[in-house]
């Protein structure tokens, strides 16, 4: 049994089903919910090491379930990454300021996604709770940590 275990809200099946299986890959469990409520119901039942929201999302978009997974003061801390369309400044800063660990604009690379959230999986472990510094450290290691330079 994995020591991680990675909840992805993406309402497109088939790229939720793509990164599922890229933790998979790496050893780690990981499911896919498609809406922002599943994805609430899921960290209920079992709290995730890191989740991963889309934001164009049905019944509960990613803002929403961002915010509602950060007004419960026991999940405040767990590491969230945006995985997204939505490229705006505005979409970027209303994410970090709801307490987004880090964001990736759609389309990436399945190994920049793994490469940055195993950066946060790792400051989790090591500390408990990711660092505030976490998004910096993972864009440094998405460009210059290997060949995958695309974010």
């Amino acid at each position: 049994m994995s020591k991680y275990y990675v909840l992805v809200a993406e309402d497109d099946p088939l790229l939720g089903a793509m990164v599922t299986q890229g933790f998979r890959d790496r050893g780690i469990e990981a499911t896919a919910v498609t809406d922002g409520a599943r994805a609430l119901a899921s960290v209920a039942m079992r709290r995730p090491s890191l989740v991963i929201l889309d934001v164009a999302m049905p019944v509960i978009d990613g803002f929403g379930a961002l915010l509602a997974l950060r007004a419960n003061p026991d999940l405040a801390r767990m590491p969230i990454l945006m995985l997204t369309a939505a490229r705006s400044q505005a979409d970027v800063v209303r994410a970090r300021t709801l307490g987004a660990s880090d964001y990736i604009v759609k389309p990436f690379t399945l190994p920049t996604l793994m490469e940055r959230a195993l950066v946060l999986l790792r400051e989790r472990t090591r500390t408990g709770s990711p660092s505030p510094h976490g998004d910096a450290i993972a864009s440094l290691v998405g460009r210059f940590g290997g060949p995958d330079r695309d974010q």
